[in-house]
């Protein structure tokens, strides 16, 4: 993934500058770091990528690659399919779940390891542009993730076998839509963006090859952000997002974002 997502990176910085590079950086109140860079061609297509970083710069979580291409129907109105793929930085996590007695030379515990898995996003927005600075934009995109659970038994921290003694692949099936509005003044562009995310998550048994489980989530994120547009290349902008799950909110999940994006 380091590699792929390093290729990306520097592709977008060796792109010259009839290109329409950017770069963009920003900071989340939940100590997550943002890194994106990405570049767009005259014909609408469009390539990026994306590093996100937790407590601070400390540690990276998830990279992503994303592709999109533009088409123009009319003034103002455009179509733009889009494509993703997310890759956790440590998807594996291990805990020890019993440890039953042991015999010489037996099974000194039972280990869970879980994998979290790469997430496919597929998407399609649509957008129309007014001459008096108005936005409109809606975007329907489906996310796609398949994890791996399994149980072993380990002795002094090592697998005893490659055999698992139970496994699940654990699916999560996302459907996201956005609808956003936009205007724009002569030195700051506001914008709200409403996210609904309705998924499923299914619990499928690797033995008996079919799901033993499912459970039906939905969210909803509100967005509001705020541009400054008179600083040449240089856009800073804050955002500020209330998360509800399950038309339940709280403060302590909502988030306030800075950053600054650089377009040459």
């Amino acid at each position: 993934m380091k590699k792929l997502l390093a290729i990306s990176i520097l592709a977008t910085l060796s792109i010259p500058a009839m290109a329409n590079t950017s770069l963009d950086i920003s900071q989340i109140s939940n100590s997550e770091t943002e890194l994106k860079a990405g570049y767009g061609f005259d014909n609408g297509l469009k390539f990026g990528g994306e590093l996100v970083f937790k407590d601070g710069l400390k540690e990276l979580k998830e990279g992503t690659v994303a592709a999109a291409w533009r088409f123009d129907i009319t003034t103002g109105f455009y179509v733009e399919p889009q494509l993703a793929y997310t890759m956790p930085h440590k998807g594996k996590v291990m805990e020890t779940i019993a440890n039953p007695d042991p015999l010489e030379g037996g099974v000194t515990h039972l280990r869970g390891e879980y994998e979290t898995g790469n997430t496919f996003k597929v998407g399609l927005k649509t957008g129309y542009d007014f001459d008096n600075g108005f936005s409109v934009a809606a975007r329907y995109r489906y996310d796609m993730r398949k994890d791996d659970a399994k149980l072993v038994a380990v002795s002094k921290g090592k697998r005893i076998t490659d055999e698992t003694l139970g496994g699940t692949s654990p699916s999560d099936r996302v459907h996201r839509t956005d609808l956003t509005l936009g205007y724009s003044f002569d030195f700051v562009d506001l914008s709200a963006n409403w996210v609904h995310k309705q998924g499923e998550v299914k619990i499928n048994h690797d033995a008996l090859d079919k799901a033993i489980g499912k459970q039906k989530y939905k969210a909803d994120d509100y967005e509001f952000k705020a541009a400054f547009t008179k600083a040449g290349n240089f856009i800073p902008y804050a955002q500020y997002t209330v998360k509800t799950l399950e038309g339940k909110s709280s403060d302590i999940d909502n988030q306030f974002k800075v950053g600054i994006n650089y377009r040459f």
